[in-house]
């Protein structure tokens, strides 16, 4: 999301002023990412899904979200909150000012310590939460304790500060996301642990020419075996790689300035026209369509 974006793992810094859109940013990071994201024309993209957890508080115009077939709209008094494992539509609308946003991606395992560490009142607020109508809902209305726990994480981010400190804000935040009722967004990743091990390989290099047998031999399996496996849990390699490949070019024609068909050859196409084709189908519109809005 192997060019000058990732470097294969490399996150969007918050000094790239690049126009962009806050549809997921296809990162793997060990660390909170920041970065601030903008566009000057209104767009929308389907089937948009995020690896990490994702936090965005817009700054200028709105963003609306699909999710399980409801609209949610986020504004400057709100916080989205967009977890790996789920789809969502995503429409971003500027203001007078255009479109803007800062965004937090934080790492699952810094998730996943805080839900252990913090496990009693964690469980607490999920049984709460699922009993609610929209839980999981991915807009929520910022109170004061989570709005001043956001800018100090962000802020904590674009430093960068030190790991301890980092993860003591990110913690802070969590709590108070927990407490305002947002435990459904925080829970671990649905997709079965094979899949994710899967991802993360892919996630590496997605324009490499990868095979269900190197997968299987770096995973320790065989290849019916892995193959059989993926099946049963409902996915397939080669979706799953194109998966991969299309959030690396998104993630790309967001972030820099390369040009279209460098992008479509860093993740694995052979042609720009293929390229354009899969994209157009996965997000509905097509990769120039997208750099236009930017």
């Amino acid at each position: 999301m192997s060019a000058s974006l990732w470097q294969h793992r490399a996150m969007l810094d918050r000094t790239d002023r690049a126009a962009a859109i806050d549809a997921p940013l296809r990162l793997t990071c060990k660390r909170v990412a920041a970065s601030e994201l903008s566009a000057r024309k209104p767009h929308a993209l389907r089937d948009v899904s995020v690896p990490q957890l994702l936090l965005v508080g817009v700054t200028d115009g709105h963003k609306r979200v699909l999710w399980r077939g409801r609209e949610y709209r986020g504004g400057q008094d709100d916080l989205i909150v967009l977890r790996p494992g789920e789809r969502y539509g995503i429409d971003n609308r500027p203001g007078a000012r255009g479109y803007r946003a800062d965004l937090l991606q934080l790492p699952s395992a810094l998730v996943a310590d805080f839900r252990h560490r913090h496990k009693a009142v964690y469980e607490s607020a999920l049984k709460h939460a699922l009993h609610g109508a929209a839980h999981g809902a991915p807009s929520l209305r910022r109170d004061r304790h989570t709005g001043q726990a956001w800018r100090q994480l962000l802020d904590a981010a674009c430093e960068p500060a030190p790991a301890p400190l980092l993860e003591q804000h990110a913690h802070t935040l969590l709590l108070c996301l927990t407490l305002a009722g947002a435990a459904a967004c925080l829970q671990a990743d649905r997709e079965a642990p094979l899949n994710v091990r899967v991802r993360q390989l892919l996630r590496e290099d997605p324009g490499r020419d990868w095979s269900l047998d190197e997968i299987a031999r770096r995973l320790g399996l065989g290849a019916s075996t892995l193959r059989r496996q993926l099946s049963a849990h409902g996915a397939g390699f080669r979706e799953m790689l194109e998966d991969e490949r299309l959030g690396l070019a998104l993630a790309q024609l967001q972030g820099t300035r390369e040009s279209i068909v460098r992008i479509a050859a860093a993740a694995g196409y052979a042609s720009a026209s293929r390229f354009a084709i899969r994209f157009r189908r996965r997000y509905g519109l097509s990769p120039s369509e997208l750099r236009a809005a930017l």
